[in-house]
């Protein structure tokens, strides 16, 4: 038998949509795994998290790899605080 699977997003009004052919459980299988697929990283563990946010505001220099570990949410705090050290820093060196 063939399948239409449509797997929303976390993007409003967008799905993934996939055909397949297969029995009922194998469509079933391909839909929990393209959901799985799509779901947000769970990221870093708060401990760690904290630890290169601290390393990040003393100026010292993180590991890319804890970075790509991070959810979006996080990255997206640690660009947030990146920018503001870079504004801060041009403020004194300007006095």
């Amino acid at each position: 038998m063939k399948y239409h699977l449509r797997v929303p997003t976390n993007e409003q009004y967008a799905y993934i949509e996939a055909e397949m052919e297969g029995d009922s459980e194998q469509a079933i299988d391909e839909y929990y795994k393209l959901t799985r697929a799509l779901k947000p990283k769970e990221g870093l563990p708060d401990k760690d998290y904290n630890a290169f946010i601290d390393n990040q505001l003393l100026g010292e220099s993180n590991q890319l790899e804890t970075y790509t570990q991070m959810s979006d949410q996080q990255k997206n705090a640690v660009q947030i605080i990146k920018r503001a050290l870079a504004r801060i820093k041009a403020r004194q060196t300007q006095e």
